[in-house]
């Protein structure tokens, strides 16, 4: 989970302390207890917390946490063009090749942020399924600078429950799909990963670092309803 300052335009992520004086992400149960969703108004101390690691310096300690209701559409919108970046590359601050999906940790101090609002055209936006992990959807994106960036995972929990836990078929995807790219603005939330090692299965080569996740996909002027909730 991600917010924005309204104020300041400022990306916060906040956090709640554990047992061990360690900061953690709040758990779906949490959310839904706390009926946090898309364009939920949270309040509290959010004080920037003394563990960050880069990229990742959004990272808040949240405490005296509450709820103040929902956004209207127009004023999700709007935050989310506030917080627009022009590209990708743009966004995170560093050059990226085409189609490329993970950022080495050489190049932690130099990302400028762990995650971007992005605006992109309703046609270059495809959610599609893993063929290797039936627990997972993917996306494909062409950014406004031209890139595109394939098979990009899916953190957003209502395309997850929707798609994976309700076991939707193939053609659940293509009206997806077809809502889509059938609206007249799409706002998509990139992030990266926390860091962690991954080999190549084929080649053997180990990478360390971040990888790109697409952690909310907005549509304007509709939502589909069975997805998303702000209104």
């Amino acid at each position: 989970m991600a917010g924005i300052d309204v104020e300041s335009g400022e990306c916060v992520r906040p956090m709640l302390l554990n047992g061990n004086g360690r900061n953690r992400y709040l758990t779906q149960e949490e959310c839904k207890k706390h009926e946090i969703l898309p364009g939920s108004i949270i309040q509290g101390s959010f004080i920037r917390s003394s563990i960050i690691t880069a990229p990742h310096t959004e990272d808040h300690n949240w405490t005296n946490p509450s709820s103040d209701g929902y956004c209207t559409s127009n004023e999700f919108l709007s935050i989310l063009q506030n917080s627009e970046s022009p590209s990708i590359e743009a966004g995170f601050g560093i050059q990226l090749d085409n189609k490329q999906k993970h950022i080495d940790v050489a190049e932690a101090g130099n990302i400028q942020a762990s995650i971007i609002t992005l605006s992109l055209s309703p046609s270059y936006i495809k959610v599609v399924r893993n063929q290797y992990d039936a627990k997972k959807i993917l996306v494909h994106i062409t950014d406004n600078s031209g890139r595109e960036f394939s098979f990009l995972s899916i953190t957003d929990f209502g395309y997850y429950n929707h798609i994976i836990t309700n076991n939707a078929e193939d053609d659940k995807l293509t009206e997806i799909n077809s809502f889509i790219r059938a609206q007249e603005q799409v706002y998509v939330r990139i992030g990266l990963s926390r860091y962690h090692e991954l080999k190549d299965p084929k080649t053997g080569v180990e990478r360390k670092g971040f990888w790109m996740q697409v952690n909310g996909i907005y549509t304007f002027p509709n939502y589909y309803e069975q997805i998303r909730s702000y209104k």
